[in-house]
């Protein structure tokens, strides 16, 4: 197994998200990010920063992690964003995934659109060539929805014509029959052109001042019973969990990647080079010590002179864990950058480009899992012949 293998994997894997060339990129990573009105950035464009705003136009997909995230330019691919608060008031030529606190889309997005947050908002001058996925405590709709609207949360509106079915899922945070339970709010100026379909209890607030073609159908809620309510915190809970957790986890493995790349600096390439060169090597160990130390510390904590050693042990352990999978994601950028021809003096655009690259594609079910558990595999194994080399040498 060559590491050409695994580079391709995630690069067909990341083709379930971006259709714009790979062959032309741009990465930034600084604390506040402005792309003016007169600049381009051709191919696809990661980006990382606590301030991003992007005026001008980006000819490929923008991939990008912050704090307060604006883009205000045309964008011909995909709009892929994690931050606090999102506002995509420029064209986007295909689709939008994001999580935040705020979404905010006021422009035409030519494809679907998948946002999950505290609060997703679609102005009265967007317009969604496809369908649509939200899944927050508050989700407004009062632009154009070209295909279906599927998600739900506390509070819903809708003020604007949808092309095809609605259905959704209102979560229910009272627990006393007699106080209004969700909402569910059709405006006059809604033309939803097929069914709307609502899950959600009796005494849910709902009002239609709009026109639905295919009627309006209530659904009970699966699980009716007071003391289970805390098994149906309804999708604005579950995805304010799920944006709270994707976040935390990306920002983490950025400032993470930093600081390896600041104390250690080009040891880092040791260590790629090794992962590299042994790959096949380098996923048999990372098995073997990913099942085996668990099992050593466990039986040397039956025993109190083995408890100390259990301690360490566990400890060097879970370090090697956490570190492993940010290092792994950095080799990848770095022979990402290598393979189109962008390696440089600094080591922070190929960590970036690799944290961005891999823990958004770590969010892919399924597929998302079995690459996260071949990175850390790989790189823990690394990690091992790398120190167990460097020590022998001594």
């Amino acid at each position: 197994m060559k590491m050409k293998f695994l580079v391709a994997a995630l690069i067909v894997s990341g083709g379930l998200f971006f259709t714009a060339d790979a062959q032309a990129f741009s990465v930034k990573a600084e604390q506040s990010v402005y792309i003016s009105a007169d600049q381009t950035i051709e191919g696809n464009f990661y980006v990382a920063g606590q301030n991003i705003t992007v005026d001008g136009a980006v000819n490929g997909d923008i991939l990008c992690a912050g704090q307060n995230i604006i883009i205000n330019g045309p964008v011909s691919g995909d709009v892929l964003c994690v931050g606090q608060a999102i506002n995509i008031n420029g064209e986007v030529g295909g689709n939008v995934r994001s999580a935040g606190n705020l979404i905010n889309i006021t422009n035409k997005i030519s494809r679907n659109v998948m946002a999950f947050g505290a609060s997703v908002i679609f102005g009265s001058k967007s317009e969604i060539g496809g369908d649509v996925l939200a899944a927050a405590a508050s989700v407004d709709a009062r632009g154009k929805i070209g295909g279906e609207i599927v998600g739900g949360g506390a509070s819903v509106v809708i003020d604007g014509p949808v092309g095809k079915n609605v259905s959704l899922d209102l979560s229910c945070n009272s627990a006393k029959k007699d106080q209004p339970c969700g909402n569910l709010a059709i405006g006059k100026n809604a033309v939803i052109a097929g069914a709307l379909s609502y899950r959600a209890d009796q005494n849910v607030k709902f009002t239609n001042d709009g026109t639905v073609t295919g009627g309006v159908v209530r659904l009970e809620p699966k699980v009716k019973n007071v003391e289970h309510k805390t098994n149906k915190n309804g999708a604005g809970a579950l995805a304010g969990i799920w944006v709270f957790t994707r976040i935390i986890a990306l920002f983490g493995a950025l400032i993470l990647a930093a600081i390896l790349v600041a104390i250690f600096g080009r040891r880092l390439n040791g260590i790629s080079e090794k992962m590299s060169a042994h790959v096949g090597a380098a996923f048999g160990w990372g098995a073997v010590l990913l099942i085996v130390v668990p099992v050593i510390c466990l039986f040397a904590a039956i025993t109190i002179i083995g408890l100390p050693v259990a301690g360490v042990l566990g400890l060097i352990w879970l370090t090697a864990m956490i570190l492993a999978k940010v290092i792994g994601a950095m080799a990848i950028g770095e022979k990402l950058m290598s393979r189109f021809n962008r390696t440089g003096k600094s080591l922070y655009g190929p960590a970036l480009l690799g944290v961005l690259i891999c823990y958004l594609l770590f969010i892919i079910p399924v597929l998302g899992c079995l690459l996260s558990l071949a990175v850390l595999l790989w790189s823990l194994g690394g990690l091992w012949m790398y120190f167990k080399e460097t020590l022998g040498a001594k």
